[in-house]
């Protein structure tokens, strides 16, 4: 655990958490710590994690309630870093700089943590469990039971503070080039994609720049990418990921066929992600149209499954819009170079030939 080192987890979690109270018992979020822990593992990949739990566990890290400490840079100029490192040793799991790097991926795996523990804890911890049922304890003379728009607001902004957290963790570990994540599974995926960034998805189709979502979502870009763009450029495909991966478009062709392709795989994309994730990893500029408008605790939830299907229809048909420049710029390309064969044998390269009939958001 990446907590509780010296007997200090309550104090690191308010080094997070400024509200937690300082009379918590530590022992009552250990089990929420335990799946955050896990949730960080899943996302940004299990080594990941255990560097950072090892540096944490060595003897160069010494927790500071102090969140920035002076550096100097190379041109002799003060900056400040965050970090939950008081001191810079140069021993033992690393010196120099690379203490300074584990001191800050510590801070940044420990601030995600918390507050998703935290959440999570303060879900069960909002009634008392007795064995006639569940109770609402308050002291009648100095506190009122919050109202459930309250509650409902309160657990938002530990969701939102909780994905902010998760990008500056994932944006740490791009700039700083972390090892143990460039070299994790889910990174190399995102290699083999037309959309391979965060930044590319949200230059694409807004996404409030949201590196966590991007990383849930690289599934959906896979499988979208394989099921439209894959069968519609075919003998130009291959071509198009090793200039990608090489950062090196070579020819004017494939340069027109990728800023083709990344609108409506952005699209495809979306939908996907709207039908199987959950709705409170998606920002509000993608979900709005259908969330509830309502103050109580179901505000955050779908009103309508028919909305929901609304949307997702209109995604779907900009999607398939968006795809249409593409299929004649490649039936361009296959007229003006000669290539193709009889109609018999030739492959279906149109989106009405591919739909299946069963497919409601489809006209054919």
């Amino acid at each position: 655990m990446i907590f509780n080192k010296d007997g200090n987890g309550l104090r690191e979690i308010r080094h997070y958490c400024q509200w937690v109270l300082g009379s918590y018992d530590f022992a009552d979020l250990v089990n929420d710590i335990i799946l955050a822990e896990e949730e960080v593992k899943n996302t940004v990949g299990a080594e990941v994690f255990i560097r950072a739990e090892r540096h944490y566990l060595s003897s160069d890290y010494t927790f500071s309630d102090d969140i920035y400490h002076s550096r100097v840079d190379g041109n002799g100029n003060y900056y400040h870093y965050d970090s939950g490192n008081g001191s810079n040793s140069g021993s033992g799991s690393g010196s120099g700089d690379l203490v300074d790097i584990n001191d800050m991926l510590v801070t940044r795996i420990q601030r995600v943590v918390a507050l998703i523990a935290y959440r999570e804890f303060s879900i069960n911890n909002d009634l008392s469990h007795g064995p006639t049922g569940r109770r609402v304890m308050i002291d009648k003379e100095n506190e009122q039971m919050a109202w459930e728009w309250m509650i409902e607001r309160d657990d938002d902004g530990l969701v939102k503070k909780a994905n902010r957290a998760f990008d500056r963790l994932i944006a740490f570990l791009d700039e700083q080039n972390i090892s143990e994540w460039t070299g994790s599974d889910i990174y190399r995926q995102t290699k083999e994609l037309i959309l391979p960034d965060s930044k590319t998805f949200n230059d694409t189709y807004p996404i409030d720049n949201n590196r966590r979502l991007y990383l849930a979502m690289v599934p959906f870009i896979k499988e979208n990418q394989r099921k439209y763009i894959k069968p519609l450029i075919t003998t130009y495909y291959n071509d198009l990921m090793i200039g990608l991966r090489n950062n090196i478009l070579g020819t004017s062709i494939l340069k027109d066929i990728y800023e083709l392709c990344k609108l409506p795989l952005a699209l495809f994309t979306i939908h996907t992600a709207i039908k199987r994730l959950s709705m409170k990893l998606l920002p509000d500029a993608v979900v709005q149209e259908y969330k509830s408008s309502a103050t109580g605790r179901s505000g955050s939830f779908p009103v309508k499954q028919s909305e929901k299907e609304q949307l997702l229809r209109l995604l779907y048909e900009d999607a398939i819009k968006e795809l249409k420049p593409l299929e004649t710029y490649i039936e361009n390309l296959n007229t003006d170079s000669g290539s193709g064969s009889s109609a018999e044998e030739e492959e279906p390269k149109t989106i009405a030939d591919r739909m299946l009939a069963t497919n409601k958001f489809v006209r054919v």
